[in-house]
């Protein structure tokens, strides 16, 4: 782990470029994109499994807007006053992305799709476990923009393309080292367990 933990902590120290292209890393076994692929696929997956099941609990019986009109005077009531304020279950796949990415990279370096492909993710300067700022910060880039964006006028109908091209940014990495946009501002590196 020594020597893996000494590449990981070149791969973040900004070494000096040289005009030749950069050497790919030997000794450590980076995560190839489609493991990393298929990982963030089962994540999704259970991701959507799991608010499937929990967003009917938050739902009431309907989350229509109800206004009662009275013949004689006009005057409108609403039957349902809280149902247009805040929906919980709208919510629900950025509180539980969060939770899962954050809570289980920080504490165990991988997410359950990440486990199953065999992938992990380090802390780039000490090749220990990523701890609790470096998953914050990677699913902020990752997810949390997206989730900001999602609820602002116009740019939110396409703000699910952020992820995406956010998570294929390893393949444009000019270091060799597989890192993304998520991967650099978080201070981490994914590699084969």
């Amino acid at each position: 782990m020594s020597s893996t933990t000494e590449h990981v902590r070149s791969a973040s120290s900004g070494s000096t470029r040289s005009s030749a292209a950069p050497q790919r890393p030997t000794s450590v076994r980076l995560a190839s994109m489609p493991r990393r692929i298929a990982g963030a696929a089962i994540d999704a997956m259970l991701i959507m499994v799991v608010v499937g099941i929990i967003a009917p609990l938050f739902r009431g019986s309907t989350g229509v807007v109800q206004i009662r009109i009275d013949a004689v005077t006009g005057e409108q009531v609403m039957l349902n006053p809280h149902a247009g304020l805040f929906d919980i279950a709208a919510a629900l796949p950025f509180l539980v992305t969060a939770g899962y990415v954050i809570v289980l990279i920080a504490l165990w370096g991988r997410t359950l799709g990440g486990w199953a492909v065999g992938i992990r993710c380090l802390n780039a300067k000490t090749g220990g476990r990523p701890g609790w700022a470096v998953a914050s910060k990677r699913w902020l880039v990752l997810f949390g923009l997206a989730g900001v964006l999602a609820v602002v006028p116009i740019i939110g109908t396409w703000a699910w393309i952020l992820p995406i091209v956010i998570g294929l940014s390893p393949l444009w990495d000019p270091s060799g080292w597989l890192r993304g946009y998520h991967d650099r501002f978080a201070g981490d590196i994914v590699v084969r367990s």
